[in-house]
């Protein structure tokens, strides 16, 4: 699997690799670290992305048991991987841990993703 999400571990900041031109991606003079989904002890059922496609809109939420909202402890954002590319959706706490996305009809779904502020990032398996 090619990582698609880079931290730095200085400032916290996270990107995604649109291309890869095999340079490092550097952040506060350090070349960042690749988040590799799924990695951080926490349960999964809770932080794994479920989604559901009806007709041009997919439905996202986080976990099979919603996974909590609170300031200290939230989702940050949701991200899709499909055919054409990628959209993400940013959250805030205190407000339901899903989204909606739109898709137009052939374009199809390759990846969700979910990042938890203390569990850092999840994709659907």
């Amino acid at each position: 699997m090619k990582e698609l999400f880079f931290t730095c571990k200085h400032c916290g900041n996270i990107i995604a690799m649109i291309r890869d031109s095999g340079v490092p991606i550097q952040c506060c003079g350090e070349n960042m670290e690749k988040i590799i989904p799924g990695t951080k002890e926490a349960s999964e059922e809770k932080h794994i992305p479920v989604y559901k496609r009806e007709d041009d809109t997919v439905i996202v939420s986080v976990g099979s048991v919603e996974h909590p909202m609170e300031p200290e402890h939230y989702i940050e954002w949701i991200c899709i991987e499909s055919d054409d590319g990628f959209s993400y959706k940013q959250l805030k706490p205190n407000t339901p841990p899903k989204a909606n996305f739109s898709l137009h009809k052939g374009d199809n779904i390759k990846a969700v993703y979910a990042f938890c502020n203390q569990h850092s990032l999840w994709k659907t398996k």
